[in-house]
């Protein structure tokens, strides 16, 4: 069971050939992990009940086949009705998931398993659940000052994870020897993108808004993730970061009587009790006290006296 191209990575991005995409390493991964299999495991339950039935009986307009009658009986090869019926099932019900893993698997690559496996091979729930357990055991950092040695758990972890990748050598134009993949499968996949987040030492954290997992990259002090909020034009990073810093407000007294001080200067602004160039000359003034507090120079209660004049 093969793809028809090669996968190539870098120490940042993964390319996968046939949606011709690039997506940043252990991206994907982690999506699949998020990922709402409700109605992918409902459509492989009714595959598996349908299964055994006659198509040649079933009536072409039914929810059995949902249309596939006409197309199981024109196919002319060694396969049984059965047969046919659980690979396009299957294969258009894992293409269904809109992730992009899906789309790598070939139909064609399917032929050269027996059919009856295949229900176990794209058990995603299954391949969720073992590869949510790996991430969490071995690439999950919780604390800022944890030492953190993601090979180190993965060689004292106890459980072999389902997937394998093969590697090929190409050579470029510009006469550079390439190495790549082809993984054959969602757990291949899994398996690959898994093992290269192993080996550039990516972890990852869960989001402190939506409480998802993401994979840190540069800033290794990140609490939110990228992902949009359902809804709104926002990220968890935009979000998180306001509401950071109403929290940091409340509790720390020196930026909050800042912000008060901040506020009534705009609101004299607005009803024309100052001008601009008086508003400009104030705020300097009260950020400059700040500044002073924060670094000990200006005790807080000089600080407090002082700004509430303002």
């Amino acid at each position: 069971m093969n793809v028809s191209k090669y996968i190539t990575i870098d120490k940042k991005h993964m390319y996968l050939p046939i949606t011709n995409e690039e997506f940043e390493i252990g991206a994907l991964l982690l999506d699949f992990l998020e990922l709402d299999l409700s109605t992918y495991q409902k459509e492989v339950e009714i595959i598996k009940q349908l299964k055994a039935e006659n198509i040649r009986k079933c009536r072409p307009t039914g929810r059995g086949y949902k249309g596939y009658k006409g197309i199981i009986l024109q196919i002319d090869n060694n396969m049984s009705d059965e047969e046919k019926y659980v690979r396009m099932a299957l294969y258009d019900a894992l293409k269904a998931t809109e992730h992009p893993y899906a789309y790598e698997v070939e139909y064609s690559a399917l032929h050269d398993i027996d059919y009856m496996k295949l229900f176990d091979i794209f058990d995603l729930a299954k391949l969720q659940k073992e590869y949510r357990a790996a991430v969490n055991a071995c690439l999950l950092k919780q604390d800022e000052n944890e030492k953190f040695n993601p090979l180190e758990r993965y060689l004292n972890y106890a459980h072999e994870l389902n997937g394998k990748a093969e590697i090929v050598y190409t050579v470029s134009k510009d006469l550079t020897l390439c190495e790549e993949y082809i993984a054959s499968d969602i757990s291949s996949l899994l398996y690959l993108e898994f093992m290269k987040m192993l080996q550039y030492n990516i972890f990852v954290r869960k989001c402190e808004n939506c409480g998802r997992l993401f994979a840190v990259k540069g800033n290794y002090n990140k609490k939110y993730c990228d992902r949009k909020i359902s809804g709104t034009s926002k990220t968890c990073q935009e979000v998180g970061a306001v509401n950071s810093f109403k929290n940091k407000t409340l509790k720390d007294p020196i930026i909050g009587e800042y912000q008060r001080a901040y506020k009534r200067l705009y609101a004299r602004k607005r009803t024309g009790k100052i001008t601009k160039e008086e508003l400009e000359i104030q705020i300097k003034k009260a950020t400059a006290l700040r500044d002073e507090a924060v670094k000990g120079s200006l005790s807080k209660d000089e600080y407090l006296e002082q700004i509430i004049k303002i």
